[in-house]
């Protein structure tokens, strides 16, 4: 730009010397003949014309300087979220007091002591520390037999020890579920004092030797918390053959939280048996639960005897077999099978048929029993489940003859005695 301004101006000021330049040229200079030769007159000079005026330049453009490049927009920075608000934290409730029980054996039997005023009955003494009994418990010295209390109490069992017949706590896994005793004492099988065949699970001194090896399956009723004792069972016989019971016992009649008793009677009694149907009752118990049953009324264990119209033995003989009349649930309904069982369905209309029915074929599915007779297998069988241990065996009956109905006990004790089980 500026270049082009220069050239321009110099343009201007060459025409403007030019001018002036012709100009002079086109006058003449004279000499005048006057007085003074010397005298040169120089003729007017014409009058110079104005000069034209200059334009008037323009400026320079002032040049736009270079675009400032915008600056890169500036994000906006992410809005703070807001902190979650701090919840109140609950308030701490207060915990609700610890009701604690009267404690079990409490200045009885079995329970802790410091000496023998500790103890509140007659004849009581103290097995300390020094005998290998931590914290003490309260005893007595026995023949035989010990006294029993009600409340929350176990119940005793006249024992061997390095003392002679001393009175202990019987395992109670209802008083003590987690393993039958109060702390620091086990629960082993002890010898009656004087009657070394009568053995009873007792809770003793870790450091007791003078304890009993039992088989293998009455060690697992005691772990898992049946009540039993030994039952000093002589071999009985039928038609020329022995009844042999293995590991004999007296089990119940609580096991696994379900009360086994006698159909006609409100309380139970412990069951003669042979220790594995004690361990499938204990499975049993399980099944029962789920349905709230409370209380199996059954009409019997043990029995020597031959299956009727045959010479041999029933599994009741072995102490293997119970026969089950009906259950009561925990809200006192009773499910009776004479009663309420639907025969030839395997889709019984009421609700208690239904549970019987599901019970029975549990019993045999899951194998509790091997062998498991229902009211449709015949007529001896129309008031009773009759399940057993048959070695071998694995039978559900379910057969469908003429069925034999009523509630006549004599006709019922024939028919039950006939049975083919």
């Amino acid at each position: 730009m500026n270049k082009v301004f220069g050239e321009r101006l110099l343009s201007v000021a060459l025409l403007a010397t030019l001018a002036l330049a012709q100009a002079a040229c086109g006058g003449e200079t004279t000499v005048s003949g006057g007085d003074d030769p010397e005298r040169i007159e120089t003729p007017e000079q014409p009058e110079q014309p104005e000069q034209p005026e200059l334009p008037e330049l323009p400026e320079d453009p002032v040049e736009p300087e270079d675009p400032v490049e915008p600056e890169d927009p500036v994000e906006p920075e992410e809005p703070i979220e807001p902190e979650d608000p701090v919840e109140p934290e609950d308030p701490v409730e207060p915990e609700d007091p610890i009701v604690e029980g009267p404690v079990p054996n409490d200045g009885w039997i079995g329970g802790a002591c410091g000496g023998a005023a500790d103890c509140s009955y007659d004849g009581a003494i103290c097995l300390g520390d020094a005998q290998g009994y931590a914290g003490g418990t309260c005893s007595k010295s026995c023949e035989r037999t010990c006294p029993d209390r009600d409340g929350n109490n176990s119940v005793t069992f006249c024992a061997t020890t390095a003392e002679g017949g001393r009175c202990l706590s019987r395992c109670d896994f209802e008083l003590y579920p987690s393993g039958g005793c109060r702390e620091g004492y086990e629960c082993k099988v002890k010898s009656r004092f004087g009657e070394a065949s009568t053995q009873i699970a007792t809770c003793v001194s870790p450091q007791d030797t003078d304890t009993v090896d039992v088989a293998a399956c009455l060690d697992g009723l005691t772990q898992q918390g049946i009540p039993w004792t030994s039952w000093a069972y002589s071999t009985q016989t039928a038609n020329g053959q022995s009844c042999t019971v293995n590991d004999p016992v007296k089990a119940g009649p609580v096991i696994n939280g379900v009360t086994y008793r006698y159909y006609s009677q409100s309380t139970g009694s412990p069951m003669s048996m042979g220790c594995e149907m004690a361990n499938a009752l204990h499975r049993l118990s399980d099944i029962l639960k789920e349905y709230n049953i409370t209380d199996v009324l059954h009409i019997g264990t043990f029995n020597c005897r031959t299956i009727a119209g045959s010479s041999r033995l029933s599994q009741h003989s072995f102490g293997y077999a119970i026969d089950i009349y009906g259950f009561v649930d925990a809200n006192g309904e009773r499910y009776i099978l004479e009663d309420d069982w639907e025969h030839n369905t395997d889709s019984p209309s009421s609700m208690k048929a239904q549970v019987m029915y599901e019970i029975g074929q549990r019993m045999h599915t899951e194998r509790i029993f091997n062998t498991v007779l229902t009211p449709n297998y015949n007529s001896a069988h129309d008031n009773h489940f009759h399940v057993d241990l048959k070695e071998g065996a694995s039978f559900i009956g379910s057969v469908a003859p003429n069925y034999y109905f009523g509630s006549d006990e004599a006709r019922w004790a024939e028919s039950c005695s006939g049975h083919d089980h």
